[in-house]
């Protein structure tokens, strides 16, 4: 009797544990689904339209292309995009990471610095 009694123990707090995170994670799905729905709702035809017309006004953003105009370029894309982010995203760390790739360019390999934004 004391080894059913136990068993049974066992198996009401398992089943009482299944129940109490399933209503768990289905509280923080749904919070989840609520969080992305929004996010889902701010996107806007205009703004793609503006933020790839911003990028198309950059012209050549290829790797080689100038990276110290505020005008033209891949640095003022990156500059451009960086802005961007921060006003979209105040409070995440946004920074460059600087690193050196062997690239092929018309003129042979070569060795090029590079950035990329992590957030």
């Amino acid at each position: 009797m004391k080894n059913q009694t136990i068993s049974f123990k066992v198996s009401f707090f398992t089943l009482l544990s299944l129940v109490f995170f399933g209503i768990s994670t289905s509280n923080v799905q749904a919070q989840t689904d609520q969080d992305i729905y929004s996010i889902i709702d701010q996107v806007s035809a205009t703004r793609i339209e503006q933020d790839i017309t911003s990028l198309v006004n950059f012209g050549t953003r290829h790797t080689l292309s100038d990276t110290l105009s505020n005008k033209t370029g891949i640095g003022a894309a990156r500059r451009w995009i960086k802005k961007v982010l921060k006003i979209s995203l105040p409070i995440v760390a946004i920074v460059w990471k600087c690193f050196t790739k062997g690239i092929w360019s018309r003129k042979g390999p070569m060795v090029e610095s590079l950035k990329t934004l992590i957030l």
